[in-house]
């Protein structure tokens, strides 16, 4: 049986923290390390040599995610079913589970022609695991203008009429909590907002896998919990092969994700 590779998004200018860590720890633990380079926004399949055996762990950027999710063999590395990790999927099945459990299924157009008052505020994200853009707290006006933004202007987003977008009131968070689920139990964890911090109340694990035995986006996910004054809420859920881990357990997710597909290999 081979060992599991991990073929990781390779950034040789200001990489991100999770991946500097992951590429150390992935050493650190005796795996395979492929590193290979993505071109930003393209349809364009990574250079991953051939040869590599499965099983594999791919782990890099939504475009590196994207792509390779459509190759017959490196797909095989991605906990990634697209329609799953919507949030109108997840929020009708949740219910008042969600932290934003009122949102509304709504198309760029839609929202641009809704007459909402210019400082009436709102929380507004895609409904996809994209990142096209960061899902965030906006009045009506700033909306408007980002809608109106051209190509070339500094913080501009293709919100194109037609993309479909989660709109709902704005919510009160008291903290933020990243857990890492594999075959519906949690791996690792971390608190990371108000503050990135290791420590995180059982409470936190025993609510998340209570999500994931009744949703599972798929096998190994991410689930982001808030601490509300109305108890625990779902915030979303993130593909596992592109999710920072901020003070999580690096070593755990390494090991469980590489024996989870060394065992899936050996089964089929």
């Amino acid at each position: 049986m081979h060992q599991t590779t991990w073929i990781l998004q390779d950034i040789p200018y200001n990489p991100s923290p999770s991946i500097v860590t992951l590429e150390r720890v992935v050493l650190e633990a005796g795996y395979r390390l492929v590193k290979t380079p993505v071109v930003p926004f393209s349809d364009r399949m990574p250079d991953i040599p051939d040869d590599i055996p499965l099983p594999i762990v791919i782990y890099g950027m939504n475009t590196m995610i994207q792509t390779t999710s459509r190759h017959p063999k490196w797909r095989h590395g991605l906990f990634f079913e697209p329609e799953k990790f919507e949030p109108a999927a997840y929020t009708q099945a949740l219910g008042d589970r969600m932290l934003n459990s009122d949102a509304q299924l709504l198309t760029c157009e839609e929202l641009a022609e809704s007459g909402l008052s210019p400082t009436e505020k709102f929380f507004l994200r895609p409904n996809d695991d994209s990142k096209t853009f960061t899902g965030q707290v906006m009045d009506f006006r700033e909306f408007w203008r980002w809608y109106h933004q051209e190509p070339g202007d500094e913080e501009y987003v293709d919100l194109h009429p037609d993309m479909r977008v989660l709109y709902s009131t704005p919510k009160t968070i008291k903290a933020e909590y990243r857990t890492f689920i594999l075959d519906r139990k949690v791996i690792a964890l971390t608190q990371y907002l108000p503050e990135a911090r290791l420590l995180a109340s059982p409470e936190v694990i025993e609510f998340a896998e209570d999500i994931a035995a009744r949703y599972a986006p798929s096998e190994a996910f991410v689930c982001d919990i808030a601490a509300t004054n109305e108890g625990w809420k779902v915030i979303e859920f993130n593909c596992i092969n592109g999710s920072g881990f901020y003070l999580a357990n690096v070593d755990a997710i390494v090991r469980s994700l590489s024996a989870w597909q060394e065992h899936r290999v050996t089964e089929a």
